[in-house]
């Protein structure tokens, strides 16, 4: 079954691979949040979005960020990218991060909070739902069966640019979709390794991925990234279920 319409939407979505330079002159988290309706809350590791009267909130694992400069939210959906503490938030502390939300352990002060690995983090959120029409029980079966087929490979690309992807693996872990994709190294976006994962679920009916790139030439593993992915995938969680909508 091809994927549906609103799918490849949010995939392209959160298919662009931002490039993390801070400018000196960039605007500040309450400048923007301020400037832009359809965000209520803004801080650099927890961000909530209102699409469609319903809220969706972004939580950030340990050692990630969110970049402010980098958001985008429209009546059409919001996309954010999330870094390097360091880079991005280098105020935040270890008491910002629930302990829950990092596979990996982190110690020392504010200035020490570093990225477990050398990854950039997408959010992408959807004014609609994962596969609606389709019953919640299958809707993840659907899916999955749906990123094997060959038109889901550009689809599933990180940028414009890029060639089609090949889904080395797929796995279900609690209501999300996890996918390994691959894609032709001269096509890979500047800075990224070929291999990424993305997550597709749901929050607040509303349609929500998330992509994990890494830098080269420091590729982790497979399993690393995962594991990364999933820690936002749980953050992303967690701070949904202390929404009141």
């Amino acid at each position: 079954m091809p994927i549906s319409d609103r799918v490849m939407m949010s995939c392209r979505l959160g298919a662009v691979f931002l490039l993390l330079a801070v400018a000196a002159c960039a605007p500040t988290a309450e400048q923007i949040a301020r400037s832009n309706p359809y965000i209520t809350d803004l801080t650099p590791t927890r961000v909530v979005f209102e699409l469609g009267e319903r809220e969706v909130a972004v939580g950030t694992p340990r050692g990630f960020c969110l970049d402010p400069s980098s958001i985008q939210a429209t009546e059409a959906g919001a996309t954010v990218v999330l870094g390097d503490c360091a880079k991005v938030a280098p105020d935040v502390t270890l008491a910002d991060f629930p302990a829950s939300f990092s596979p990996a352990p982190l110690y020392g002060d504010a200035a020490e909070i570093r990225a477990p690995v050398a990854a950039l983090l997408t959010v992408s959120i959807a004014p609609n739902g994962l596969l609606e029409g389709i019953p919640d029980g299958d809707r993840l079966d659907v899916l999955e069966r749906a990123v094997h087929q060959p038109e889901a490979g550009a689809v599933l690309a990180r940028g414009v640019e890029a060639g089609p992807v090949r889904v080395r693996q797929t796995r279900q872990l609690g209501n999300a979709l996890y996918v390994l994709g691959e894609e032709d190294r001269a096509t890979t976006p500047a800075g990224a390794s070929p291999r990424f994962w993305r997550a597709f679920t749901e929050e607040n009916d509303r349609m929500v991925v998330l992509t994990i790139s890494d830098y080269e030439p420091n590729y982790p593993g497979d399993f690393v990234l995962f594991r990364h992915l999933a820690a936002l995938r749980e953050a992303v969680r967690t701070t949904n279920a202390q929404l009141t909508n």
